[in-house]
């Protein structure tokens, strides 16, 4: 007979209780979800969709926790530090493996962290102004070969910064990064007139898409993406290895036994099959992964070398 989730996860955590520092340790029975950005963004929208479907398949409480600033940092070092009694989890995405390489001290390592479950992938989206001169991405890049073209991204080490680095890095193209703080005021300045294009995300750029307000350029994932067919990828255009993604996921403090890992899994992955999460996934611009621990922690190591590989070429630095 297989032991109930709940029950392990109460034999762990009592197991842990002697060692747990005070401050971190849980007296209702709660699970962390701990979220590296403010509410309302897509990692706190999808934390609160699993939290919510969690707490209901393991009859306990699921807090959601946003502890945003530096990049992510901050989220990343308080679970890397918490207790590994199965209580306490991560939601957080490519900062994960881009983080370590961006800041001098970060204040974690990726090996102070083991991953749980991807929860969710979506491509970065270019975009420019109705008016823009520039009608494919490569028109554009071909522009900014001659003249310098500021962009702007939804952030210094973003998926979309990565992407638009990795296009200045294969084509040579004069591309300066202007960073804002989120996709909402990225967005808004290049449908204002301020900035000739800006590289975001489709739950940011969707609407203003749709509604004719925004040419969406290229898309950065490896297929058209279903919920806009019409936009062709950077891979057509002819720079397959720009094809990055960014993704959502779980992860949780080393040393948390293999048996909550996989138990979470397990969970996780049967809500994100469900149609209710995937409806309410397509309006973020993300689709739900929902793979076994091992193939996202391969996963991360593919994009560990990858996204080191690039920052280093490109010399990025946190801002």
């Amino acid at each position: 007979m297989k032991t109930p989730l709940k029950h392990v996860l109460t034999l762990i955590a009592a197991g842990c209780a002697l060692s747990v520092p005070t401050a971190q340790a849980q007296t209702d029975g709660a699970i962390q979800l701990i979220v590296i950005t403010a509410p309302g963004g897509a990692a706190d929208q999808f934390a609160r969709m699993v939290g919510e479907k969690l707490s209901q398949a393991l009859g306990r409480p699921v807090r959601v926790e946003n502890k945003p600033g530096a990049g992510g940092n901050i989220a990343s070092q308080f679970v890397a530090k918490a207790a590994p009694d199965g209580n306490t989890f991560l939601i957080t995405s490519n900062n994960h493996n881009v983080n370590v390489s961006l800041y001098a001290k970060p204040g974690y390592s990726v090996d102070d962290l083991v991953p749980v479950v991807q929860i969710a992938r979506g491509p970065s989206v270019m975009v420019v102004h109705p008016t823009s001169p520039f009608k494919s991405v490569k028109e554009m890049i071909e522009s900014a070969k001659k003249t310098p073209l500021p962009y702007g991204s939804i952030g210094v080490g973003s998926g979309a910064h990565l992407v638009a680095e990795c296009l200045k890095a294969a084509t040579g193209a004069k591309l300066e990064h202007v960073p804002y703080k989120g996709g909402a005021p990225a967005v808004a300045d290049v449908v204002g007139g301020q900035v000739p294009m800006v590289a975001t995300t489709l739950a940011s750029a969707g609407a203003f898409i749709k509604a004719n307000r925004l040419n969406a350029l290229a898309v950065s994932s490896n297929g058209r993406w279903a919920l806009t067919p019409q936009i062709p990828t950077l891979g057509e255009n002819g720079w397959p290895e720009c094809s990055i993604e960014t993704w959502i996921g779980m992860m949780a403090p080393k040393g948390t036994p293999a048996a909550v890992v996989n138990k979470i899994n397990a969970e996780v992955q049967t809500l994100l099959r469900s149609a209710e999460v995937k409806e309410k996934t397509v309006p973020t611009g993300y689709e739900p992964v929902g793979e076994s621990a091992q193939q996202f922690s391969a996963m991360l190591k593919t994009e560990l070398d990858r996204t080191t590989k690039l920052i280093k070429q490109a010399g990025i630095t946190a801002e």
